[in-house]
């Protein structure tokens, strides 16, 4: 999978399209930066074998149902923590299932996608965004970091999105009992 991170015009990701394919990129998320966008890719990224992936930036329940009834993505990307929170996700992770699209949800905020995934079924969520530069950095300030293993992480088995930060002792506050 890749991000295009929406830089892209139409015509540069047509071009773009057929060098995904031949690297066997499954799945390429907001290569332009708009939405509209995605009806003139279709056809292409079908042809290449690249599955088009957006929604990480619908902040609301009324966009997420007009991106997905819109049948312009093969690959529904939500961000729980900017669409919504998790209930909301929830019933945009069923609506996506019910049209037959997989949802991977973004990696911003990996514990919430975590929790996500660990209640849904692997068709209606086969996967989470892990970023492979970024997540390292975010983890290392847990105290129970996530970390894969073999590509898959652990399903959550407690309440809690996560464990808490990790504070050193040497920057810990310091209380004055008086």
């Amino acid at each position: 999978m890749i991000d295009g991170l929406g830089r892209c015009r139409v015509d540069q990701a047509k071009r773009l399209l057929p060098v995904l394919g031949d690297l066997d990129v499954a799945v390429a998320e907001d290569l332009t930066p708009h939405t509209a966008d995605l009806a003139r890719l279709h056809g292409a990224a079908d042809h290449w074998g690249v599955a088009l992936a957006g929604g990480e930036h619908t902040l609301t329940a009324r966009d997420q149902h007009a991106l997905l009834t819109n049948a312009l993505l093969d690959v529904f990307q939500l961000e729980p923590a900017w669409c919504g929170g998790l209930a909301t996700s929830l019933h945009a992770i069923d609506t996506a299932a019910a049209l037959g699209v997989p949802t991977l949800p973004h990696g911003d905020r990996v514990a919430a996608s975590l929790a996500l995934a660990s209640v849904c079924t692997a068709v209606a969520v086969p996967a989470l965004e892990w970023h492979l530069t970024l997540e390292p950095l975010r983890q290392h300030v847990f105290t129970e970091a996530l970390q894969p293993a073999d590509g898959t992480l652990p399903a959550p088995t407690c309440p809690g999105l996560s464990a808490p930060p990790a504070v050193p002792a040497s920057t810990a506050p310091q209380v004055v009992i008086a």
